[in-house]
């Protein structure tokens, strides 16, 4: 959606499967990083949590602590999102 960036430093080891099943979906990518999978794995993750009596910045959480569940690697991120400003 463009709505959710992340900085990322690290190895993200199975962003080649977790890409296969993203693009599954219909997720299209603009590049080959890990880093973009994680923007898309966060992104999708956003979209299914149901946003009643959750502030964007809880929701946010929600969706970047279900993404790092399926990621396995050595990381260190950031993640900002246009509707969670601060």
């Amino acid at each position: 959606s463009g709505r959710i960036a992340i900085v990322h430093n690290g190895v993200i080891e199975n962003y080649d499967r977790l890409k296969a099943r993203l693009t599954q979906a219909g997720h299209q990518f603009k590049s080959d990083t890990d880093t973009e999978v994680l923007a898309h794995l966060v992104g999708e993750r956003w979209a299914k949590i149901k946003a009643d009596g959750l502030t964007p910045a809880e929701r946010l959480t929600q969706a970047v602590s279900g993404a790092l569940r399926e990621v396995i690697g050595t990381y260190g991120i950031a993640v900002v999102s246009t509707d969670a400003p601060g």
